[in-house]
């Protein structure tokens, strides 16, 4: 199963998101930003994980939850869906 950022969203390089099909608008950090790119270009959890803990020197389990935590805001807001 694999994540998909919805239709209609939008990102600037600032980090502002808006919704073109509902007209909400977000603010992301560079690192909430980073991962709606990693997930646009189609990577999965898990790589995104082990690239951002590589990059970062960050234990890649810490990490995996937090972005775990981050994707489920995300869905809650429905900006991203799961593919099968």
């Amino acid at each position: 199963m694999s994540i998909k950022v919805k239709n209609g969203i939008e990102i600037s390089p600032s980090g502002y998101l808006f919704n073109t099909e509902t007209g909400e608008s977000f603010v992301l950090n560079a690192t909430g930003a980073e991962i709606m790119e990693y997930l646009r270009i189609g990577m999965n959890t898990e790589n995104i994980a082990d690239k951002m803990s590589e990059e970062r020197k960050i234990d890649k389990y810490r990490l995996l939850s937090d972005l775990e935590d981050y994707l489920y805001l995300l869905k809650q807001y429905e900006l991203i869906t799961d593919e099968e």
